[in-house]
């Protein structure tokens, strides 16, 4: 299989994925958030899902992301970073998605990633994210260059 192919079949699969949050879990998002997700492409089942949000929002016994930002506070790829967004970047989808997969002990490098909307739609990472999730993960999906959010839509 070549790399064209497998990059075919993984925007597909993406799309698929949102298309399944989007119709699966879009009406429990009823406060408007981003979403992200993480997919492998060694297994195609090996999928990671988060809302944006403030950490105690989404922290659960399951997902102490509390804990994660304390464990990996020397490791977070936003260190040294300045938020361009109004908003620090631990709240974001993605960030909650990079903790998620390394407190599993898996690479984000090793991993597909797609942001977006409530609705599902694919979304561009936010201004802040944007600085470093192409460089973290294997791939990241996007139907934009730059994150086009609107009032209504939550980070």
């Amino acid at each position: 299989m070549t790399r064209q192919t497998s990059l075919a079949e993984a925007k597909a699969h993406a799309r698929a994925l949102a298309n399944e949050y989007g119709m699966g879990t879009a009406a429990k998002n009823q406060d408007g958030h981003m979403a992200a997700l993480a997919f492998s492409l060694r297994d195609m089942n090996a999928k990671v899902m988060s809302l944006s949000g403030p950490i105690e929002r989404v922290t659960s016994p399951e997902r102490p992301f509390g804990a994660y930002l304390r464990e990996f506070r020397d490791f977070l790829p936003w260190n040294g970073l300045t938020p361009v967004a109004n908003r620090p970047f631990e709240v974001c989808a993605e960030a909650h998605l990079w903790l998620e997969l390394t407190a599993r002990g898996k690479k984000p490098r090793d991993y597909y990633e797609a942001s977006f909307t409530k609705r599902g739609d694919l979304s561009a990472p936010c201004a802040n994210c944007e600085q470093w999730v192409f460089n973290v993960f294997g791939h990241v999906f996007t139907p934009t260059l730059h994150y086009a959010g609107h009032p209504k839509q939550r980070p």
